[in-house]
């Protein structure tokens, strides 16, 4: 059976997660699935654990596969941290052609049993949906409505700016309309600029899984550096998020005037 959804997972320097993360991820993925698994490398040690662990992982994928949905893994490694954008960039060219979504998900995050094959009943129920964001804690937000569909609950990203920085699934057509990260995103925020994306499109929704997963880390101390790379990436970054609030906006006054 051919894989249904391209799982793009990214790990830097932190073989304590990953050696969770991956495990997890074959456990709770319960459709047909392909991995590519990208290493943003450095010469640390903490690089050279994850490198370990990726290659044992990938000895070990054969007898994985025997028991579960992983149809094919790919591991690609870059002599240098590229960060988290342009990373990603990287993986999703590595993606089959026959798969119906993409998925990016965190070193960190452990998801939910059973989040694959809803998110893809979700998108197929759902055409208008274009990207499915997880979070670590339940979304009390003004911004947010709770909707039912054949697939069951989930919550409306009105403004689709904020889907959750943890895993975020993406239609594949969704995604070759809205085209890549913006690359001048290094460490964060590149997957909130991602949903306001998908939300200028004018096509697609964004909304977010209603179980919430488990972090490992907070990020703080690993992940702290500047939010925007340059001038130029918070200046359009304000842009999308003003025109996509201002659309928001629009839908709720038309939407209130039916």
């Amino acid at each position: 059976m051919l894989p249904v959804i391209s799982i793009v997972t990214l790990h830097f320097n932190r073989p304590m997660f990953t050696s969770q993360t991956l495990p997890r991820l074959l456990e709770t993925t319960d459709v047909p699935f392909e991995l590519i698994l990208l290493h943003n490398s450095d010469e640390s040690t903490d690089s050279t654990a994850v490198s370990q662990y990726l290659e044992t992982f990938e000895h070990a994928k054969l007898k994985v596969s025997e028991r579960s949905l992983l149809r094919k893994t790919q591991t690609i490694r870059f002599k240098k941290n590229l960060g988290t954008s342009a990373a990603k960039n990287i993986g999703t060219k590595f993606m089959s052609e026959y798969t119906k979504a993409v998925m990016f998900l965190d070193d960190d995050t452990l998801l939910p049993k059973h989040w694959a094959s809803r998110t893809m009943r979700l998108l197929e129920d759902e055409p208008k949906i274009g990207l499915i964001g997880f979070r670590r804690h339940a979304p009390f937000e003004p911004s947010l409505q709770l909707r039912c569909s054949k697939s069951g609950i989930y919550w409306d990203n009105l403004g689709g700016v904020n889907p959750g920085a943890y895993a975020l699934v993406v239609r594949k057509d969704t995604f070759l309309e809205a085209g890549d990260f913006w690359d001048k995103f290094i460490y964060g925020w590149e997957d909130t600029d991602y949903a306001i994306k998908v939300s200028l499109t004018g096509k697609y929704t964004c909304v977010i899984y209603p179980d919430r997963v488990i972090d490992l880390d907070d990020a703080d101390a690993v992940w702290k550096k500047p939010i925007w790379e340059d001038e130029e990436a918070q200046e359009l970054a304000t842009r999308r998020f003003i025109k996509c609030q201002a659309d928001a906006v629009n839908r709720r006054c038309r939407n209130s005037q039916k």
